[in-house]
């Protein structure tokens, strides 16, 4: 099910999307390079992210093209269309980069050239991006598998599975390889340890519990990216929890109810979340505690937050970017960079931060004070 049929079960009738008033810039946003990727298709609910390293961007559209971009200019060094729908995001690895689509596909990409190395199929959608670690390429599929294929020629070594809801919410979190195991959500709200050269589980916990009478009611889907941070494993789920994990045992260090699909951002003192009604929340690092909540964005369809210097950032469905201030929330900056929306959470890398728009436009924006 997609997240906006959800909306729509949990509401009589939808209300506008919040109004954006007028706020202070006390800080400067400078674009430094557009570039571009053909992205036609429509009605989509896919959330594919820019996967950004040392000198390269890249990008896959649900049209099918995967591309590289220099980072500092935006210039294009390569571009393929598979000819498929894409909707798994694009994972790099040390030599190749992964893309997944709605037909089950999985391909590895040489990252220099974007010429494909292999192509195999897994059966079922691909929603998140396949991530490589210690020579597995590990891929996770919309009916709750969960397969680890050898990253040089796409064989399948391995398969996990989790009993998949009658509902689910369209997209997935991505695996999160970890040395020699790889750490992965899924729909049934399980949060799942695995040793990554055989798919053995190391350990399991419960970061949703389902909860209601109706299947809608009982969705705990875990959708946002996980994040690892000094030993500890940060996880979002829908209808469920917010929570900080060890990531040794899995065992609870803290959590609190909050309902987000969008994900979450994690710094030196605090745990940033879009929660599902578009409100944006600082949690403590060690206890969860509220520090502070940013609720004028409310039905604004909000990305993840994405940290940018001293400032969470999150984009939304006209395509803004807004930029607040880590200590209270407050506005210090907004730019619309992507006229049809904003399509996933803006990633950053050093001080630029990489904005992909659902027309397929990459846009890359650096900060100044405000003179």
């Amino acid at each position: 099910m997609a997240i906006a049929l959800v909306a729509c079960g949990n509401s009589k009738k939808l209300e506008p999307p919040t109004p954006l008033s007028k706020i202070q810039q006390s800080v400067d946003t400078k674009k430094i390079w557009s570039s571009s990727l053909p992205n036609k298709a429509k009605k989509s609910f896919a959330q594919l992210k820019l996967e950004v390293d040392k000198e390269t961007v890249f990008a896959a559209t649900e049209a099918g093209y995967v591309a590289a971009f220099s980072r500092d200019k935006g210039k294009k060094i390569w571009r393929v269309d598979t000819k498929l729908r894409l909707g798994g995001g694009v994972g790099v690895g040390e030599s190749q980069v992964y893309v997944g689509s709605y037909e089950g596909d999985v391909i590895a990409l040489n990252r220099d050239s974007g010429e494909i190395v292999w192509q195999t199929n897994v059966a079922s959608e691909v929603l998140a991006a396949p991530q490589e670690g210690n020579g597995v390429v590990v891929v996770p599929t919309s009916d709750g598998h969960l397969y680890g294929h050898r990253s040089d020629n796409g064989q399948r070594i391995w398969t996990h599975q989790r009993k998949t809801p009658a509902l689910i919410l369209q997209g997935g979190s991505a695996p999160v390889p970890l040395g020699d195991r790889v750490l992965s959500g899924f729909a049934s709200g399980h949060l799942d340890m695995l040793d990554i050269a055989d798919g053995k589980l190391v350990w399991s916990v419960t970061a949703g519990v389902p909860q209601g009478r109706t299947e809608l009611e009982r969705i705990v889907d875990v959708d946002g990216d996980l994040i690892v941070a000094d030993d500890v494993v940060y996880v979002a789920s829908y209808q469920g929890r917010v929570a900080a994990l060890s990531l040794e045992s899995g065992r609870p260090l803290w959590s609190r109810d909050m309902s987000s699909y969008a994900g979450l951002a994690v710094d030196e003192n605090a745990v940033y979340v879009s929660d599902a009604g578009d409100s944006v929340w600082a949690l403590d690092l060690k206890t969860g505690a509220t520090l502070w909540t940013q609720t004028k964005l409310k039905r604004r369809a909000i990305t993840g937050p994405a940290l940018h210097g001293d400032y969470v950032v999150v984009g939304d469905f006209a395509g803004y970017i807004h930029w607040m201030n880590k200590a209270d929330g407050s506005f210090v900056a907004r730019r619309r960079v992507a006229g049809k929306g904003v399509l996933s959470t803006p990633t950053v890398v050093d001080d630029t931060l990489f904005v992909f728009g659902k027309n397929g436009s990459i846009n890359a924006i650096q900060l100044r004070t405000a003179s």
